[in-house]
């Protein structure tokens, strides 16, 4: 059943590019909830908002609302949404690591110092 979403999603992507914009949304967010990657909660709202924004923006024009959609749509597929109960679905997102897990001393650590 993934297999078939995916297939749709990529449908409706290509909807979305060749300029159907109405049925592109439609299919990519139905092939999404059938994969089990969109569900319902901010993380796939956003993903959904950037990637039709960004389609309506390349099509017509990307005026100042369309930049502002894109922005808000990135910051929401940005949020991660994972609780408890959803560990196991890995849904569409972006996903950033700023933690600091290396060990950078900043300084050499070899050599003889005459």
């Amino acid at each position: 059943m993934n297999i078939i979403g995916y297939l749709i999603a990529v449908l409706g992507l290509y909807g979305l590019y060749s300029g159907k914009l109405l049925l592109g949304s439609f299919l990519f967010i139905m092939g999404g909830f059938v994969a089990k990657k969109l569900l319902i909660s901010t993380r796939s709202l956003g993903v959904t908002i950037l990637l039709i924004s960004s389609a309506y923006g390349y099509h017509n024009e990307f005026t100042p609302f369309i930049l502002f959609l894109m922005f808000v749509g990135f910051v929401m597929a940005c949020f991660n949404s994972r609780s408890s109960t959803r560990d196991a679905v890995s849904e569409w997102g972006f996903d950033f690591d700023f933690s600091s897990s290396g060990n950078d001393s900043g300084g050499d650590s070899g050599g003889s110092g005459d």
